[in-house]
């Protein structure tokens, strides 16, 4: 084997190798068929000799008190110790107080998560996510907006055409009724309006800038 200092200096501009000089320059590398012993690759040996055994490693997640966990627990109390509900003082309440500020929270939550901006292009049907939202209608042509079944009894959106088409409101839905002040539903270019649901009722009110 050369050394790679040796090798540079046979191939150097103006020198021609001999086929020794380049037998030599090949069997000082690994060819891709064969395989490198373990013996070659430096601290490999060294390296593997620091790591644990499969069979010890199995063994220690196979013991149940690989950490010695039976002792630490030996000194603590009865896990098994309970008590009925109703003996601890008023936790009760309490558990029904905390109950009803998580509710609170949650209801808090769905409200900042439902007053939303929405951009539409097309014709689009109102459901529950767009509560509270203010929904933005941008066409140069018409948009149709409907109104199915099955809205939450209080929905509410406020609806703004900024595009230079219409937006016509429409029921897709069964026994409802639109109420509007001027008996139109059709919102022209830079007018808004809001749609609400009357609590309790499948009608609807429409009103704001329609036309």
């Amino acid at each position: 084997m050369a050394s790679l200092s040796t090798i540079l200096d046979w191939f150097r501009t103006g020198k021609k190798p001999t086929q020794t000089q380049f037998w030599a320059t090949f069997q000082s590398f690994w060819h891709k068929e064969e395989p490198i012993p373990q013996s070659a690759v430096q601290n490999l040996t060294q390296t593997l000799s620091n790591k644990a055994e499969l069979s010890q490693l199995n063994g220690h997640f196979n013991d149940p008190d690989a950490h010695g966990l039976a002792d630490k627990l030996a000194g603590k109390s009865d896990t098994g110790h309970t008590h009925t509900i109703y003996d601890v003082a008023e936790l009760p309440q309490k558990i029904e107080t905390i109950e009803g500020e998580i509710t609170d929270l949650y209801n808090k939550v769905d409200d900042l998560d439902l007053n939303k901006q929405v951009l539409k292009t097309a014709n689009f049907t109102l459901d529950n996510t767009m509560h509270k939202a203010t929904i933005f209608c941008q066409s140069s042509g018409t948009i149709t907006v409907s109104i199915p079944d099955g809205l939450r009894v209080d929905f509410i959106c406020l609806i703004y055409n900024i595009g230079t088409g219409n937006v016509i409101v429409v029921l897709a839905g069964t026994d409802q009724e639109l109420i509007t002040v001027d008996g139109a539903v059709v919102l022209e270019t830079n007018k808004h309006g809001i749609i609400e649901q009357l609590l309790g009722q499948k009608k609807f009110i429409a009103r704001g800038e329609y036309s």
